[in-house]
């Protein structure tokens, strides 16, 4: 009964959408690009970078981010919010998402409209999307088709191969549609940071030790338990830096112990480059530590309990760096102390890595720019 009064709701919410639209829908498309992410309320680096970069071309960009929590305090600011993201909706020729947008997935896209979903991370190494329909932490099949789940796509960004293989399954599209394109913040990870000095000089300690990065992802209704690594980590020796995922809830717990930092202020990126070593378990932030050829370790203490709850695409022992893979924190800790092989973050970067990381945003940009032209020469003639 519950699950059939929510397919309704959803459904009449969906009608209401599109009536609404109709009112949209004769404005013309014009030569602009709208950006849309519900994935916080600032733009997040690849927005800020591509929209800078299109600015800079006398390309018209308009960024729409608001975050869109489960809260119904929320909602009300959010249902305004989506009247905006309507209006540019219908009034431009290019849409760029990096995840799930409500609108631009249940609307009817307009003729002469190109659509990018950029995504959100460099990879899939956890099953999303159509993947994970079914799955206790993934959507359930009529919330999908009711929803459109990522539909009206035209082109999905991804940075190899191997990862367009699983795009096309977590996207539940053609693999005809993505398109072999390296996200701005690859750009990012390349150049100095602006912010390392400030990181250094907050947190004075981390002159004095070795640094040790560790970004566990979301996992839902349970907090990431971090102290098992501070307990069994040699913090004479090593400085724990830990960065939770934006919808863990950070405030619930502090470090308990001198060499531990829970930073809220600066972004995994920007302390990538001043950590010696890179802990992760099912985050895509792997891909950006093999970028930077950072000592990348996996701590999947749970890894059965995620397969079951959300799904792997990969098999971490099979991988490359596969020798890096721990399951309790003791034996990881005492692999910090052993020679790294470098040459495997390499083989794995160079697997799921292959477009050419330099200037990314610019040939995104291109890429954007090519559209709108392409729209251009379609009304004239």
């Amino acid at each position: 009964m519950k699950n059939a009064m929510k397919s309704m709701l959803m459904r009449l919410a969906v009608i209401l959408l599109r009536a609404i639209y109709h009112v949209f829908m004769p404005l013309k498309l014009r030569d602009s690009v709208v950006i849309i992410s519900r994935q916080s309320d600032t733009p997040t680096m690849d927005i800020s970078m591509i929209s800078k970069e299109l600015e800079t071309r006398n390309v018209k960009v308009m960024v729409l981010t608001k975050y869109l929590g489960k809260e119904l305090k929320g909602l009300a600011g959010y249902s305004l919010h989506m009247l905006r993201q309507m209006y540019h909706i219908a009034t431009s020729k290019v849409v760029l998402l990096d995840g799930y947008c409500i609108l631009m997935c249940v609307l009817p896209k307009k003729d002469g409209q190109s659509v990018i979903q950029m995504w959100h991370s460099l990879g899939a190494i956890k099953k999303f999307g159509y993947q994970s329909i079914g799955k206790p932490w993934g959507t359930d099949e009529g919330t999908a088709r009711i929803m459109r789940l990522h539909r009206n796509y035209d082109y999905i960004l991804a940075p190899s191969e191997a990862t367009a293989k699983l795009y096309a399954k977590g996207f539940g599209t053609d693999i005809e549609k993505i398109r072999l394109l390296g996200l701005p913040r690859i750009d990012h990870l390349k150049q100095e940071s602006d912010k390392t000095g400030d990181i250094m000089a907050d947190y004075l300690v981390l002159a004095n030790k070795v640094n040790v990065l560790y970004v566990p992802t979301f996992r839902k209704g349970a907090e990431v338990d971090y102290e098992a690594l501070a307990r069994a980590m040699d913090l004479e020796k090593y400085n724990l830096i830990v960065k939770k995922h934006m919808l863990d809830d950070v405030g619930r717990s502090e470090a308990k112990e001198t060499g531990v930092i829970v930073d809220t202020k600066y972004s995994s990126m920007d302390w990538m480059k001043v950590c010696d070593k890179v802990i992760t378990d099912y985050s895509a932030i792997a891909f950006e530590a093999a970028i930077l050829e950072k000592e990348l370790y996996w701590y999947v203490y749970d890894e059965e309990q995620y397969i079951e709850n959300t799904g792997l695409n990969m098999k971490f022992a099979e991988e490359p760096i596969g020798k890096y893979v721990y399951k309790d924190a003791e034996s990881l800790c005492a692999g910090l102390d052993g020679e790294y092989d470098m040459g495997s973050v390499r083989a794995f970067r160079d697997k799921y890595i292959t477009v050419d990381t330099e200037s990314c945003t610019e040939r995104l940009a291109d890429f954007v720019e090519e559209l709108l032209s392409d729209e251009e020469d379609r009304y004239e003639n």
